[in-house]
Formats: C-alpha cells, sequence, structure tokens
C-alpha cells in the first residue's frame, strides 16, 4: 500500500485510540472526582487519586495527595484510609502517612478515628453522583449538536424478508410493522431483538402490514448472529442503502452514482434495505430503471440500466453498500429523556438477570471489558456526537451498576455503613476484609470470563469465522438471504 494511502489510516487509528482513551478516562475521572470532592467537604484524609491501575505513567503530589495516571486505563481508585477500613484484618482505626522528612526515630503519629457511616455513605454516593453529572453534560451538548439516528431506532419495520422463508409463508412482508413479540410491546428494532431473546426457539410475532391489516405469525428463533443473539432467519430491519464504492465501468458508475449516494427508491419503490434494492434491480434487467438518491441531504434523480451478471445469474448495477450507515435523520433528545432511556436499559437488563425464565438469555449477552472497548471504539468511528451518546450510556450504566449493594462496589460500602448506623457498632474489620477479597475474587473472575468470552465474539464479528462483513457487495449478496448482523 502507497505511503499516501497508509498515512490516512494510521492518522484514524490513533485518533481512535485517543478518543477512546479521553472519553473512558472521562467517565472514571466523573466517578473518582464524585469521591474525592466529597471526601475533601467532609474533611476526611485523602491519599491517591488515581485514574488506571497497575504502574503509574505520571504522577504528582500536592497537599499530601498523590495523584496519578497508571498504565491500565480500566478502572481508578480514590484512597481513603478512614473509609477504607479492611485492609489490614483487625485494625480497628486507621493512621495518617508520616510526616514528610520524618524519621524512624520519629513518635508514630496518633491514629485518626474511623469516618462516622453518614460521611462514608456520602463519600460512596458521590462516585455514582459524579457519573450522572457528567451523563447530563454530555446529554446536553448531544441535545444541542443533535444525535445521528437511524430508521431502525425510530420504528419496528421490516427492512427485508427472503421469499424462501417461513417468515414469507406466513404473510410477513417488507415494509410491515412488528407490534409485538408473545404479547411484549416492541416500539423499535432493538426492543424486538431485545423480545427475541426471551421468546424461545419459536416467537409469536404480531405485525400490521402495509394496508393496515393485523397479521399473527410464528417463527423459528436461531443464533446465527456473531453475538449469539436470537434472530429470525432472512428477516431484517429497515436499514440504508448507502453506497459504500461503485465498480468502474458499471451502470451505477455510468448514472453518476458515487461513494456515500443514499439511494432512496427504485421505480418510484421506497427502498427498506440494501437487500430490498438488490431483489428490485434484479426484476429490472435490461429495463432503464429510475433512481432516487440523496447526495449531502439533496434530492437527485438519475437512470441506470441493470446488467446480468452469468455468475449470480441475476442482474445488477456494480454496487458495494456500507453497513455501518447509520444517519439518516438528526434528532434532539431532552437530556432527561436521554437519561430516563439509558437508565431503562440498564434497569430492564438487571430484571431479567434476577427473573428465572429470562436469566440464562440474559447471562448469556452480557458483554465484559473488552466488548464495552470494542463498542466503544466502532461508535467513534461513526462520530464524535455518537462517541459522547454512548459515553453518557456509560456513566449512567457505571453509576447504576455501582450502587448495587454488593461488598467491593459504592453499594456494598453504603450497605456497610447503615448496618453500622442501624447497629451501632461497625462490622468486625476480619468480616470485612475478608468479604471484600472474596467478592473482588468472584468479579475479577467474572471479568476474566466475560473477557475470554468476549475475543470470541469479536473474531465472529470481524469475519474470522465467517461472520457477515461490514459492507455487503450487491455484486455477491444474494437476494434469497439477509445477513445475520446488518
Amino acid at each position: 500500500m502507497p505511503i499516501s494511502e497508509l498515512l490516512p489510516l494510521i492518522f484514524h487509528a490513533l485518533y481512535v485510540i485517543a478518543a477512546v482513551a479521553v472519553l473512558f478516562g472521562l467517565t472514571i475521572f466523573a466517578h473518582e472526582l464524585g469521591h474525592f470532592l466529597s471526601a475533601r467537604r467532609l474533611g476526611l484524609v485523602v491519599e491517591t487519586f488515581s485514574i488506571g491501575f497497575g504502574p503509574a505513567i505520571w504522577k504528582w503530589k500536592r497537599n499530601g495527595v498523590t495523584y496519578k495516571i497508571c498504565l491500565l486505563p480500566l478502572g481508578g481508585y480514590v484512597a481513603l484510609p478512614q473509609i477504607d477500613l479492611g485492609e489490614e484484618e483487625g485494625k480497628e482505626e486507621a493512621r495518617p502517612p508520616a510526616a514528610p522528612g520524618a524519621g524512624a526515630e520519629q513518635p508514630e503519629p496518633p491514629p485518626m478515628p474511623p469516618a462516622p457511616p453518614f460521611k462514608r455513605m456520602l463519600v460512596c454516593l458521590s462516585g455514582p453522583v459524579g457519573n450522572i453529572i457528567m451523563a447530563y453534560i454530555l446529554a446536553c451538548i448531544i441535545y444541542f449538536a443533535g444525535k445521528p439516528s437511524a430508521p431502525a431506532e425510530r420504528m419496528c419495520v421490516i427492512g427485508y424478508v427472503a421469499t424462501n422463508s417461513e417468515s414469507w409463508r406466513q404473510g410477513l412482508r417488507i415494509g410491515d410493522t412488528i407490534l409485538a413479540v408473545n404479547g411484549k410491546q416492541v416500539s423499535n428494532w432493538s426492543d424486538f431483538i431485545m423480545e427475541l431473546q426471551y421468546a424461545g426457539p419459536r416467537a409469536r410475532i404480531e405485525a400490521r402490514g402495509t394496508g393496515g391489516g393485523l397479521k399473527t405469525v410464528e417463527a423459528d428463533t436461531d443464533r446465527n448472529h456473531p453475538l449469539g443473539l436470537r434472530t429470525i432467519d432472512a428477516l431484517s430491519s429497515v436499514a440504508l442503502a448507502q453506497i459504500k464504492s461503485v465498480e468502474p465501468g458499471s451502470p451505477a458508475a455510468a448514472a453518476g452514482l458515487k461513494m456515500g449516494d443514499l439511494i432512496r427508491e427504485i421505480d418510484g419503490v421506497p427502498v427498506m434495505s440494501p437487500e430490498h434494492m438488490i431483489v428490485m434491480i434484479a426484476d429490472h434487467d435490461g429495463l432503464e430503471t429510475p433512481i432516487m438518491y440523496e447526495r449531502n441531504r439533496a434530492r437527485h434523480e438519475t437512470r441506470v440500466t441493470p446488467i446480468m451478471d452469468p455468475k449470480l445469474g441475476r442482474a445488477r448495477v456494480g454496487l458495494m453498500f456500507d453497513f455501518d450507515a447509520v444517519e439518516d435523520e438528526v434528532v434532539h433528545i431532552p437530556p432527561m429523556v436521554q437519561l430516563r432511556n439509558h437508565s431503562t436499559l440498564i434497569f430492564r437488563v438487571l430484571h431479567s438477570l434476577v427473573t428465572p425464565r429470562r436469566a440464562k438469555e440474559t447471562a448469556g449477552q452480557m458483554g465484559g471489558p473488552l466488548m464495552i472497548i470494542y463498542m466503544f471504539q466502532k461508535v467513534v468511528r461513526t462520530g464524535l456526537i455518537m462517541a459522547l451518546w454512548f459515553t453518557c450510556l456509560l456513566n449512567v450504566n457505571l453509576a447504576i451498576l455501582n450502587l448495587l449493594p454488593i461488598p467491593v462496589l459504592d453499594g456494598g460500602h453504603i450497605l456497610f455503613a447503615a448496618y453500622e448506623a442501624v447497629a451501632r457498632r461497625p462490622v468486625p474489620p476480619r468480616v470485612f476484609a475478608w468479604t471484600i477479597r472474596v467478592f473482588a475474587a468472584i468479579l475479577i473472575g467474572l471479568m476474566l470470563l466475560l473477557t475470554g468470552r468476549d475475543a470470541l465474539r469479536i473474531f465472529r464479528l470481524n469475519g474470522f469465522t465467517g461472520a457477515a462483513p461490514a459492507a455487503a457487495p450487491e455484486t455477491n449478496a444474494a437476494p434469497a438471504a439477509a445477513p445475520a448482523a446488518p
């Protein structure tokens, strides 16, 4: 590859890495800053403010507090000796650090009393509050700038259904709106996919046809998706038919179509997905066909004559479509609505985890740190606003999960402090220490398990085991089957 082509790729990769590091670090910073500011406001001793774990790559000490950025940016911590009482078994009181320059002959400083329960609860609560404040700030930016929106986010309309599928035989058609799955209402394609996870091997789908009539069909679900999600074979959502590349010398090139053009209509019929367009083009073999397309938000019309491809056995025009295309409309969602939507999603997942008939399916779809980083870099590639939107979601996620009453999380520390306030005696330091250690080991084991599973899923998503590629070529996409993961 020539250096002139390689350099932009390198710079783009560096930009993506830097953006992910900054935005992920911002999420951690907001959480730890909440702990730090409340601890200082309440008069507690702060030893360390750290972003990341492991060896420090930058360190600075001021007013007795060590500020540092560490090598592993997967979290952070604020060292509070009056709150972290279980680090040494049997130690009833925390001691402050020795005074600067103090030698071995200096008397040991007097012990500091543990922080009262109400102060510990406020400090632990302030971390999640910091994330919520950060999420609100980001939501305001997204509201004023406008968020790119894809059709599948706004509706649950079928963009393609293969004519040789069970869904087609039972009456589902392109343009039908899915209303419910097994009696659960859905408003967009994400809701539809989520409900399929709990539908079992066969789902009952209620839909409204383009003519307004109601339909009820039953279809088998499968796990052909690279992430192991339940889907219905050969059934996909409305998607943008945005051109990724045009084959030189093809009918599309002769018609003036270019990369980035968005195909809207073929012969007056709205295009619901790239697969839908492929089928319509195949039906116009040798016929001069009007095409309505969008370029730079303006609509244009051209004419193209599909030609038969003997290898494929159907007519084509020489296009490749971009399945990473997400935007065809910019929406301005009020900040509180954004926060409500993010929190509702997270609470739905948590509720499913404690619901016996849904717990197994939900646990099977959960991702760990590696999947979060992978999704982060995907949204960064789509644009800054989408990256901020994902960062907002991550902040709400971190705030809610940290408030769960689990030792090692903020919610667990709040629970310990509440016990002390009610019982008027602290949890024994030995019990505190071992509880933290046990749950820390469980959490680390879970993260390692999820990371291993995430690695396999990412391999599948990137085509290492036959997953669908990011771009669908019109030259080899079979009209009889929709991709599992557009």
